[in-house]
C-alpha cells in the first residue's frame, strides 16, 4: 500500500519487546528493514507531550550517509518544534580499530588514546555543523530548538539505547538500512539490539535511493 499509494510515512503501536525478543522476524523490525517510507513506532506507554527528542547519528565521508544524516536532523528538530522540546544528538564510537592497528605502534596506549581524542574531536565538530545547519533552517521562523550533543566512546547497539534512558527521551529519530559500518543504522543484530532496549518511541528513515525489496 505505501508503494502503490506513494504514503510519506507510516505511524503504529510498537509491538510487546519482551515477545519480540524471542521471535527475531517481529513485524516492526520486517517494517523497519523493508518499508520504502518513514516508520513512527509509537511506544505503549509513550506520553502525550514529548518532553526530550533525540537522533541517533553517524558521521561518515559517504553522501548518502551525509543526506541522510541531514533528513534525520530537520525530522527531529520538526518533532521538537511541535512538542516545544529539547534534542539530543547522540553519536557512538569504539576503539576496536585502535587496538588493532595500536599492535604495530611502538607505544600501543598512547596510540590508542590518541586515535580516541581525535575521533571524539571529529565528532564534536561533525555535530557543530550539524546543529548549525538545523538552525539555519529555522533561522526564519517564530522558534527556537535546544540543542545538546552527547558523544560516547562504546558500541552503538549498548551507547544508544543507555543514553536514551539516561535522558529519559521519548522519541528517537533513527536513520534505517544504510551502509555498513554505519553506527546508528538499524541492520541486523545491531537493529535488534536497539530495538529491543528501547522503551521510547521511534522514528525511522530511510537513508536516498532506498528500493522496497517486496515486488508485485
Amino acid at each position: 500500500m505505501v508503494v502503490n499509494d506513494n504514503y510519506d510515512f507510516v505511524i503504529k503501536q510498537a509491538e510487546n519487546r519482551s515477545w519480540s525478543e524471542s521471535v527475531l522476524g517481529s513485524s516492526d523490525l520486517h517494517l523497519l528493514r523493508k518499508c520504502p517510507s518513514a516508520i513512527w513506532l509509537i511506544d505503549q506507554q509513550s506520553p502525550k507531550q514529548y518532553g526530550n527528542v533525540a537522533m541517533a547519528i553517524d558521521f561518515s565521508d559517504n553522501k548518502v550517509d551525509q543526506s541522510l544524516n541531514l533528513t534525520l536532523a530537520k525530522q527531529a528538530m520538526r518533532f521538537s518544534q511541535s512538542f516545544n522540546s529539547a534534542l539530543h544528538l547522540i553519536t557512538a564510537y569504539d576503539s576496536s580499530i585502535a587496538n588493532f592497528a595500536s599492535q604495530w605502534a611502538d607505544n600501543a596506549k598512547t596510540f590508542e588514546g590518541d586515535y580516541l581524542e581525535k575521533e571524539a574531536a571529529r565528532r564534536r565538530v561533525e555535530s557543530d555543523k550539524l546543529v548549525t545547519l538545523i538552525n539555519n533552517d529555522i533561522a526564519n521562523e517564530q522558534t527556537t530548538v535546544v540543542t545538546y550533543q552527547h558523544s560516547k566512546q562504546g558500541h552503538a547497539h549498548a551507547v544508544i539505547p543507555q543514553q536514551v534512558s539516561r535522558l529519559k527521551v521519548d522519541l528517537l529519530v533513527m536513520g534505517t538500512v544504510g551502509h555498513a559500518g554505519s553506527m546508528g543504522v538499524l541492520v541486523g543484530n545491531t537493529a535488534e539490539a536497539i530495538l529491543l532496549q528501547l522503551k521510547c518511541s521511534l522514528f525511522s528513515v530511510k537513508p536516498g535511493g532506498f528500493k522496497c525489496p517486496i515486488t508485485f
